[in-house]
């Protein structure tokens, strides 16, 4: 498993080799360069994490069962967020965090119903979670 929304793993609708990871990026508070150049820094315990993956092509059904599970799983509905565990390839093991999905989240509809005009093919989609 490299990445699961709350209980719903995303792992087999990746594109393979797609999984990255900013892992752990660290954060300071006043950092400064002093005045022999040095640069002073105070990195805070707190670390955050940033999974970034593409889906595979699929039909509309897989596509909206991707989306009920995750739309199923948000503590709240306005930011999106999770409990989730990933894959942390800095420490090479699994972690749990709470993740956001990202507020640029976009869909590739691929073909739709001439009729209905609804969507029936998803091109692949690239998802953005990032940890608070």
């Amino acid at each position: 498993m490299l990445f699961q929304f709350g209980d719903f793993d995303l792992t087999e609708y990746m594109v393979a080799g797609s999984y990255d990871s900013i892992p752990n990026a660290r954060f300071d508070l006043d950092s400064y360069t002093d005045a022999n150049g040095v640069t002073q820094r105070t990195a805070l315990a707190h670390t955050r994490t940033k999974v970034t993956f593409r889906t595979v092509e699929m039909d509309a059904a897989t596509m909206n069962h991707i989306m009920q599970n995750i739309v199923g799983n948000y503590i709240d509905y306005k930011e999106r967020n999770a409990d989730c565990a990933y894959y942390d390839t800095e420490n090479m093991t699994m972690k749990t965090g709470r993740f956001y999905l990202d507020s640029n989240f976009k869909q590739n509809v691929k073909y739709a119903d001439p009729i209905t005009k609804l969507p029936t093919a998803y091109g692949e989609t690239t998802f953005t979670f990032t940890e608070y």
